[in-house]
């Protein structure tokens, strides 16, 4: 899984401070990919439907064994929510 390109959930407004997420993962055991690949697709079908999220993208470089991810939240309480 590639760099997937930043999904848009809510449009942003101008002059507007929002609430930054990012996330790393770094594996210690190949066999663990296809665990974190599943978990990632769970996670996004969850975002989509998440109040309050601007938007995401997650990179992955499952040869070098790291994941990231990024999100932006309205605010800290729809993160934590």
């Amino acid at each position: 899984m590639p760099v997937t390109p930043w999904k848009t959930c809510e449009l942003p407004l101008p002059e507007t401070s929002y609430c930054a997420l990012i996330s790393y993962l770094p594996l210690k055991h190949f066999r663990a990919i296809p665990k974190c690949f599943r978990f990632t697709y769970e996670i996004m079908s969850q975002l989509r439907s998440s109040p309050g999220l601007i938007g995401y993208s997650l990179d992955a470089r499952p040869f070098a064994r790291k994941f990231w991810t990024l999100s932006v939240w309205r605010d800290q309480k729809a993160l934590m929510d």
